[in-house]
Formats: structure tokens, C-alpha cells, sequence
């Protein structure tokens, strides 16, 4: 957000945005949510390329400085055996790539019907695998 925008927004809703819960707190609610956000053609189903829509979107905007790579720090802490995991190279930050490739990857692992969709159903069993892991 820009100093401009900042001194727009009044200082009670700065708080009040800086109050919100956790969106994984929220459950199938929030996984409902973000599965209909993905499937932009809404037809209950979220394809191979809306997946990678999505996965690119989320990389951008948690990319904060535009540099390309996620930092831990820009991830909020992650844990730290799943950034090992993701970064391939062991380079200490993920880039664009190295986040696609894992990404798809659990797509795939995800389609249980090899249909090349996601069903919400697929889509909570695969968050509910990885969260549980």
C-alpha cells in the first residue's frame, strides 16, 4: 500500500484490517471461498490452468517487493522443512518456478480422477493431506 492510500484509509480500519483472523482458522468455509475464487468459469471445477491462475496470483501478491523470489520472511515464517522442500536448489528463497513446479505437482496429486480438474471435494482432501502432514 502506498503512503497515499495508507493516509486514506482512516485509522480505525488500518486496526481493524491488522485485527482480522487467520483465514485457515475459518476451515471449509474459507476453503469454499478460495475453491470458487479459482474457478473463475464457475463450473464447479477448478482446471489445470485455473490452478496455475490462481498459484501465480497468490506468488505475486505475496511477493512484496517484486523481486521475483519469496523470502521466509515474506512468507510470515514458514516451516521451515516445507520451505526446504519447495526451494530445489537449496538457495534459501523461492522463485516463481520452484513454486509452480510444487504446485503442479500437488494438483496432480490431488486429481484422483485424472480428469484434469479439481473438485472441492479433491481440492479439501489434498489441503486437508498437506495441513496434516
Amino acid at each position: 500500500m502506498t503512503i497515499a492510500a495508507a493516509s486514506i484509509i482512516p485509522a480505525t480500519a488500518q486496526a481493524w484490517t491488522a485485527e482480522l483472523p487467520d483465514p485457515m482458522d475459518f476451515g471449509v468455509v474459507y476453503e469454499k471461498i478460495a475453491f470458487e475464487a479459482a474457478d473463475t468459469d464457475g463450473n464447479n471445477l477448478v482446471s489445470e490452468g485455473e490452478f496455475a491462475r490462481d498459484a501465480a496470483a497468490a506468488f505475486s501478491g505475496l511477493d512484496r517487493n517484486h523481486d521475483g523470489k519469496l523470502t521466509s520472511e515474506e512468507l510470515g515464517s514458514p516451516d521451515p522443512k516445507k520451505f526446504a522442500e519447495i526451494d530445489a536448489n537449496g538457495d534459501g528463497y523461492l522463485t516463481f518456478i520452484e513454486i509452480m513446479n510444487y504446485k503442479m505437482k500437488a494438483f496432480r496429486a490431488a486429481d484422483k480422477n485424472n480428469d484434469n480438474a479439481l473438485s472441492f471435494d479433491e481440492m479439501v482432501s489434498a489441503v486437508t493431506a498437506e495441513v496434516n502432514k
